[in-house]
């Protein structure tokens, strides 16, 4: 079972299947043994390492969030995009390319550029403009995660999590 704390206080509980961080900003999420006797509005006390552990996983998920929503969701569909990024640069090396060679590419002609160089130039630069992001994200969520884990209590770790600045895209 999952139990939301703010200021010392039980305020729900929930399964621990649920996804309950985004719900609860602010508020430390632990872990209890299923049958705890549990009543909300009432005192729990909170350790300096489960405040840490719930900041640091809003951390991650925020950051799973940002590159997620430049991305159609899905491993099919990543597979897809690593595919037609490797045809993409292989297109772009090759002195005469075939649509039978580089089908990924080719299908896209008239729709994300008008010729086969221009998409391929287009899903490498997609790419590139991925990655940079990600990587900016990666950036912060390193070091919001050790500002996090460098807190010496609870308020600390809230002000921790507050600073973060995620970058945004253009």
């Amino acid at each position: 079972m999952k139990l939301v704390i703010s200021n010392g206080i039980a305020l729900a509980k929930h399964l621990d299947s649920q996804d309950i961080l985004s719900h609860y900003p602010g508020c430390t999420i632990v872990s209890v043994e299923d049958g705890t006797t549990v009543e909300t509005g009432r005192s729990w006390t909170v350790t300096l390492e489960a405040t840490q552990a719930t900041a640091c996983s809003r951390i991650d998920a925020t950051a799973e969030a940002l590159c997620s929503n430049l991305i159609t969701p899905g491993q099919t569909q990543q597979t897809r995009y690593a595919r037609k990024l490797a045809q993409a640069e292989a297109f772009l090396q090759d002195g005469t390319p075939t649509a039978a060679e580089y089908p990924l590419i080719y299908n896209e002609v008239g729709i994300t550029a008008s010729n086969a160089g221009a998409v391929a130039m287009a899903v490498v630069q997609a790419a590139e403009a991925y990655d940079t992001f990600c990587d900016q994200v990666e950036l912060v969520r390193a070091k919001a995660k050790g500002a996090v884990c460098a807190a010496s209590n609870a308020s600390l770790v809230a002000s921790a999590e507050a600073a973060v600045a995620w970058p945004v895209t253009g």
